[in-house]
């Protein structure tokens, strides 16, 4: 029987941007955007993953993420414009503080097969630059199981972000 075989990464980020674009107006779907000051990102990750015998491993993984304005800036409230500040220390939108993820899971090498069990957790986040409205915490329990290996159907790259330039194309 194989030992089980545990690894511990910690990583930690600190990131400061300028010039990131937020709504500063949105009516019938239709958003205006504008570049606004300083934001930073500051947070820390530990995760936890084990290779155990018969098959099984499993993975603990903890973020904290603060991300908050680091400039006050106006933005409209309302149609017509009502201004509003958007105070430094706000909470960057879409964003969840706190975010927890355990799983277990199970192979059986011979056929191909895996299955796994897993719990994801996050924090509330902020549904606009001021705070004032947010969606709560949630926690997400999930199981899948399959035979043979995760392909790539189109054997082609995926985009994972998208920036964009007022000069235009590069």
């Amino acid at each position: 029987m194989a030992e089980a075989r545990w690894v511990a990464v910690i990583g930690a980020l600190f990131i400061t941007g300028y010039d990131e674009l937020a709504v500063l107006q949105n009516f019938n779907g239709r958003a205006v955007e504008q570049n606004i000051g300083e934001t930073a990102r500051h947070g820390a990750e530990l995760a936890v993953d084990a290779a155990l015998a018969g098959g099984f491993s499993a993975r603990l993984a903890y973020t904290f993420i603060g991300a908050v304005v680091g400039q006050a800036y106006s933005t409209c409230v309302g149609t017509p414009c009502l201004a509003a500040m958007v105070a430094a220390g706000s909470r960057l939108p879409a964003v969840p503080e706190n975010a927890l993820y355990a799983g277990v899971s199970w192979a059986y090498a011979p056929l191909g097969f895996s299955t796994t069990l897993e719990a994801q957790g996050r924090a509330r986040i902020y549904a606009d630059d001021r705070n004032t409205t947010s969606a709560q915490g949630y926690w997400e329990f999930n199981w899948r199981g399959g035979f043979g290996r995760r392909l790539n159907a189109g054997d082609s790259a995926s985009l994972g972000g998208l920036i964009t330039s007022p000069i235009g194309p590069m």
